[in-house]
Formats: C-alpha cells, sequence, structure tokens
C-alpha cells in the first residue's frame, strides 16, 4: 500500500512487515540466549560447589600433612632429647612442645588455602552475576517483543 502525505510517498505496508520480521528476529534471538546463559549458569554455579569441594579437601589433605610433619619432628626431637638427658618426662615435654606447633603451622596454612578459595569464588561469583545479568536483559526483550507483537 502506498501512502502519500505532504509530498513524500511511503510503502507502509512493507515497513510494517519489515518491523514484525524484526522484531520477530530479536525475539527468537532473546530466546535462544535465555537458554544459552541458563546452562552457562549452571555450569558455573557447578563450578562453584567444586571450588568448595577442592577446598575442603585441600585444607583436609594439609591438616593431616601438618599433623604428620609435626608428629615426626616432635618423635624426633623427644629421641633426641630423652637420649641426651636420659629423663623420658623431659623428653616428653619436648614431644609435646613441637607437636603442639602443627596447630600452628595448620592455621597458617589453612589461612593461605582459604585466600586461594576465596579469590577462586569472586571470579566464579562475578561470572555469574554477569550471565544473571546479560540474562535478565534478554528476558525483558522477550516480555517486550511479546507485549508489541500482540
Amino acid at each position: 500500500m502506498v501512502q502519500r502525505s505532504g509530498g513524500t510517498v511511503s510503502l507502509k505496508m512493507l515497513s510494517d512487515v519489515i518491523n514484525r520480521i524484526q522484531s520477530g528476529t530479536d525475539r527468537t534471538a532473546a530466546e535462544m540466549a535465555i537458554q544459552r546463559l541458563q546452562k552457562e549458569i549452571a555450569a558455573l554455579q557447578f563450578r562453584r560447589g567444586q571450588v568448595v569441594n577442592n577446598h575442603q579437601l585441600r585444607a583436609g589433605a594439609a591438616g593431616l600433612q601438618t599433623l604428620f610433619r609435626a608428629g615426626i619432628c616432635g618423635l624426633l626431637v623427644a629421641i633426641v632429647v630423652g637420649a641426651a638427658t636420659q629423663n623420658g618426662a623431659i623428653a616428653v615435654v619436648a614431644f609435646m612442645m613441637v607437636s603442639s606447633c602443627a596447630g600452628f603451622l595448620d592455621q597458617r596454612h589453612r589461612k593461605d588455602i582459604d585466600a586461594k578459595m576465596a579469590a577462586e569464588l569472586r571470579q566464579v561469583d562475578l561470572q555469574i552475576a554477569a550471565r544473571i545479568e546479560e540474562l535478565r536483559q534478554h528476558r525483558s526483550t522477550v516480555v517486550l517483543k511479546k507485549e508489541h507483537a500482540g
């Protein structure tokens, strides 16, 4: 249909058809992006859980390693002190003193592990937040296009 107004000629029907095609294309692209983003968010949330699980495993293993090393060091010190002093009580005290350092060493090591986990979680959380924001934008596009079409 040709529409004439004030010396200009426009093809109104063709323009309307093109606008509807564009609107439908935008809506379809947004719907596809929503599906993709939902999968990406689920994968990132799974990754976040893996970070936490790996942290727990590393922290537990580090604690056992520290305990074992402190026990070995304490035993060696107790043997040396016991042999040098010929006094079992002093050897036991030496063992306890050296072994008690395990708690301090383990705590320091756990702080390092916790800091690494926190950094990893921050990265994953930022990625999740970015995907959620993108998802929100695409959902609003779909809603607007539905309202426009209806």
